[in-house]
């Protein structure tokens, strides 16, 4: 008999998900037949609780990682003014002209920088930025009786800026937020181990549950097998005399 009865509970070893704890985490899974090992992979893999959870580290890994990649990369940024050209034409005096003439003038211009920014280990930043200009100008040459001579006249001009920021007896503020990214991840997984225990226990807590009341209907079933039994035990000696 007590063979027959855990090949039964071996055999009839599921998890109906009607536990309040297990609903608010699985409430897209409907009731089925499942294994511990199946109800540990839905609520920790495949439930909205579960995700959330996971979420939380995923997050706090991508700060970390994003933020360690701007503290050992430098940021290089280009900046500056689309180019823009300007033609004029009007009737006035230029140059060496003694009288009003019709003239014409054209202008080319580009300016652009490109910034490079550092953050150092031991504290600080450094900034490079390179700046360049060019302007380009045509202008009627008035010198000449030929007034279709022009004068290109060509500027172009670049520097380089350097900055080193260092504050004296102040921690580096970008190792610190690198330091503070690590620890909030720290957190999350410590929280993602806590919660994914908290989990895992209402569902052993379901499942054993539900196994418990198996066992109570198949020995409430034995019993009553045992009654009729008995009575009709009972009925044959009656009719035995």
């Amino acid at each position: 008999m007590t063979s027959r009865l855990l090949s039964k509970l071996r055999r009839r070893r599921y998890l109906l998900l009607t536990s309040g704890a297990l609903l608010c985490s699985l409430n897209a899974m409907p009731a089925a037949a499942l294994t511990l090992e199946e109800a540990f992979d839905i609520a920790l893999h495949k439930s909205s609780r579960g995700q959330m959870i996971n979420d939380d580290v995923q997050v706090a890994e991508q700060k970390y990682f994003a933020e360690r990649v701007n503290f050992y990369l430098p940021e290089i940024s280009l900046n500056g003014a689309l180019p823009s050209y300007s033609e004029e034409e009007s009737f006035r005096f230029f140059g060496a002209a003694s009288e009003r003439q019709l003239f014409r003038t054209r202008d080319f211009d580009m300016r652009t920088n490109i910034q490079l920014q550092q953050s150092l280990i031991f504290g600080g930043d450094v900034t490079m930025t390179a700046n360049l200009l060019r302007n380009d100008s045509r202008y009627p040459n008035t010198s000449t009786a030929n007034t279709g001579d022009f004068i290109d006249e060509l500027t172009q001009q670049g520097y380089f800026d350097f900055k080193f920021q260092q504050p004296i007896l102040q921690p580096s503020q970008r190792k610190t937020d690198l330091h503070d990214r690590r620890d909030d991840m720290q957190i999350a997984r410590l929280d993602r181990h806590t919660a994914s225990n908290a989990l895992k226990k209402e569902v052993v807590e379901a499942f054993f549950g539900v196994l418990h009341t198996d066992i109570l209907g198949v020995i409430d079933s034995l019993k009553l097998r045992s009654a009729r039994l008995q009575a009709d035990i009972d009925s044959e000696k009656v009719v035995d005399g």
